[in-house]
């Protein structure tokens, strides 16, 4: 079973971040082993996903529609490739942390809240597996 960890800078406090996040991670058990790593800096989240393919969200990076992200997932699960989402903090990564990452991922020109960001990263990649799969999504 494919491995996802999301790497966040940072906690969720609010309990209806924590209750949408742990929604996702709930639908999320059929398809792969998806984990929450909270990390106190960026050294944190560089550890926690040492050996994985590192998607950095990043306000600069790809666009991708939800049918392409779910490709990129596909791909990486058919190379056995854990899978890492690594969502920074406040001032965002430094230019070290972007240029390591295998890819940058941007849910538009927007910055998000990070705990908005954590939700919405899980959402996209249980909807990655529904495409992938070749479920609806919608009628869940």
């Amino acid at each position: 079973m494919t491995s996802i960890t999301l790497a966040a800078v940072g906690k969720l406090r609010k309990s209806y971040w924590v209750n949408a996040e742990q929604e996702y991670r709930k639908r999320l058990t059929r398809y792969c082993n998806y984990r929450v790593v909270e990390c106190k800096d960026e050294t944190a989240v560089r550890k926690a996903l040492a050996d994985h393919f590192i998607i950095a969200l990043d306000e600069r990076g790809d666009l991708p529609s939800s049918p392409e992200l779910a490709d990129r997932i596909s791909t990486l699960r058919m190379q056995g490739q854990k899978i890492g989402l690594a969502i920074g903090g406040a001032d965002g990564w430094s230019s070290d942390f972007r240029a390591q990452a295998s890819m940058l991922l941007a849910f538009g020109r927007i910055t998000l809240p990070h705990q908005m960001a954590r939700v919405v990263a899980a959402e996209q990649v249980y909807r990655a597996f529904r495409i992938i799969n070749g479920e609806p999504y919608h009628k869940q």
